[in-house]
């Protein structure tokens, strides 16, 4: 009922279309009776991020020794990310199992200045390692240059974070809401390693870390299903058919297949 809730409710009932960038859009068009919902895969460059070498990784083998290099670019941020007091605890015991591991944050999030407070305090520095923010030129070589990306563990949502790592051809591991997602993708769903509890990101770490094969399997898996649904050849034309049938007032065909039509499940309701 605020003057934001309004702009909204203004915006909404002059949209021609409701473009989607996140599965949850879904429930609010489904309890606001709307189903002319277009969903836009997020254009990704899988030129500009495409796997290489990364020149950082020797700068990090010299100063905080060889290893295996997990990497988080997402803020820091307990509440929304899921970078609380457990998964700190869970991460300072498997750095304490596994001396080969390295975790790579970046100074940024609302509890960014806590979790290097508690780095610090525990004497973990060697093993988790707080960065300052940089640029997405360089950030393109801090993924090359790591073995595995760590997203977030709350929402079950992706944004540029896992995008990134996946036109990178890097693992991700993250939570997902695979079921929400596989309406959007007609199944094709991003491939990370899908977990949310301490216990299940533990042992997901662990199995990347253990095995090379495994790393590189699923960096080509999620490179390949990103360029297949979030490249240039897919979104570009996409993007352009868009806006040329709002442009043309052309209504969506009703073959289309529409979930936002379906019965209310029990669970929904």
């Amino acid at each position: 009922g605020d003057w934001f809730g309004q702009a909204m409710t203004l915006a909404f009932n002059g949209g021609r279309f409701l473009m989607i960038s996140n599965p949850h859009t879904l429930g609010h068009s489904r309890r606001l009776g709307l189903t002319n919902g277009v969903y836009l895969p997020y254009p990704m460059d899988t030129e500009r991020y495409c796997p290489g070498f990364g020149s950082a990784r020797a700068q990090w083998d010299s100063e905080y020794g060889p290893g295996i290099y997990v990497l988080t670019t997402a803020r820091l941020d307990s509440g929304v990310k899921g970078h609380g007091d457990e998964f700190f605890r869970m991460l300072a015991s498997v750095a304490q199992e596994r001396p080969n591991l390295r975790f790579i944050f970046l100074a940024w999030g609302h509890s960014a200045d806590e979790f290097k407070t508690r780095i610090q305090r525990e004497g973990l520095q060697k093993q988790l390692i707080v960065l300052a923010p940089v640029g997405k030129k360089r950030l393109i070589n801090y993924y090359r240059s790591c073995d595995v990306v760590l997203d977030q563990f709350v929402y079950g949502y992706y944004g540029a974070t896992a995008l990134e790592a996946a036109s990178i051809g890097k693992p991700v591991v993250m939570k997902i809401h695979a079921d929400q997602y596989s309406s959007l993708y007609a199944d094709d769903v991003a491939p990370v390693m899908n977990v949310s509890t301490p216990a299940e990101i533990r042992q997901a770490i662990l199995s990347l870390a253990d095995s090379a094969d495994l790393r590189t399997r699923m960096g080509e898996a999620m490179r390949n299903w990103v360029v297949r649904n979030h490249g240039e050849a897919k979104t570009t034309p996409l993007l352009l058919a868009l806006l040329r049938l709002a442009a043309d007032r052309v209504p969506l065909p009703t073959h289309l297949v529409n979930p936002l039509c379906d019965p209310e499940s029990e669970d929904e309701i």
